[in-house]
């Protein structure tokens, strides 16, 4: 290259280092420096057989047809897996060693799938992510509702699905009692205090952060790396007691992942305002119908609504409050 100097530096990769997968990727990056990965070769028949799959999709899909075809893959990725294993082994992160866990067995994955048959036989087995599993009525055995908070209310106040918002209120007044955590100030839970959205990790849909005051620059920047670091879900805290933003910004506790999306996030314009209300999925539509009897109607997609789930509505026009 003819040169007289040259110095090389390891830089910190940016923004994209507040976001979790970006910056585990580049800890991992570290213990890849000068290293060359190359598989064992195949035979001569096994390269003719995989010749024609460019994807890990394709050679699953091959490897269902030829079972010969998935040992011998292992066979030949076997090197380069345990050369990756050793490297990351070497990395610590604030201390702690970085840990190499071991793929699940196939007997394992079987076994899995017997018990999923035993307790939920309509289950579709081939499609186990939550977006698949979470509107199913097989996978809410659990779910049952407390007689004692059932009481008193009037199920047709409002209809979504079976969420009825009288019967959220009427939990928020005892979710202190029964559960240690502290009930939402509402005053500070409305869409004028809406600052931010931080998405769940588990049902993906967005969630209201809560501030009574406006955040300067630096709180907002602060909030932002702070749930970057985090993995929020529905009816958590926001933050753990030792941020310094812990007490002034929260979300509400008394969501969960059933919980629709929240009105605030419609009427604050913080986030992309066309997402079904049910499941936080793209290009959801607003019956039109339902706006010229009901002042609120939230966003359904095509998908809910052919599973007969009904739109959220509140506020029906012609109706005064009864004194």
């Amino acid at each position: 290259m003819n040169l007289d100097m040259m110095i090389l530096a390891r830089c910190a990769p940016g923004h994209s280092f507040v976001n979790p997968a970006e910056r585990v990727m580049s800890i991992l990056n570290l213990a890849l420096q000068n290293v060359a990965l190359e598989r064992k070769e195949s035979t001569e028949e096994m390269k003719k057989i995989l010749k024609n799959c460019n994807s890990m999709a394709a050679v699953r899909s091959l490897a269902e047809k030829t079972p010969e075809v998935k040992t011998a893959w292992i066979e030949s990725i076997e090197p380069v897996a345990s050369l990756l294993r050793n490297r990351f082994l070497r990395l610590k992160l604030k201390d702690d060693p970085v840990k190499a866990m071991d793929p699940v067995r196939d007997d394992e994955i079987d076994i899995m799938k017997r018990h999923l048959r035993a307790l939920f036989p309509d289950l579709n087995l081939t499609k186990l992510q939550k977006v698949h599993t979470k509107t199913d009525d097989t996978d809410r055995p659990s779910l049952k509702a407390k007689p004692s908070k059932e009481k008193g209310l009037n199920p047709g106040t409002v209809g979504h699905a079976g969420l009825n918002v009288a019967q959220e209120d009427h939990e928020m007044e005892h979710e202190q009692e029964e559960f240690g955590v502290p009930t939402p100030d509402a005053h500070m839970c409305i869409t004028q205090n809406a600052r931010s959205v931080v998405v769940c990790v588990e049902c993906r849909k967005p969630r209201i952060v809560y501030s009574n005051h406006k955040l300067t620059d630096r709180q907002q920047i602060s909030v932002t790396i702070s749930t970057s670091e985090y993995e929020y879900t529905c009816g958590s805290p926001l933050l753990p007691p030792t941020n310094t933003m812990h007490k002034k910004v929260m979300c509400k506790l008394n969501l969960n992942c059933n919980s629709h999306v929240e009105l605030a996030y419609y009427g604050s314009g913080l986030g992309q305002l066309d997402i079904c209300s049910f499941c936080g999925g793209p290009e959801a539509d607003t019956n039109v119908e339902l706006k010229k009897q009901y002042k609120t109607v939230l966003p359904l997609c095509k998908t809910c609504e052919s599973k007969g789930i009904a739109p959220f509505i509140q506020r029906p026009y012609g109706k005064s409050k009864k004194k």
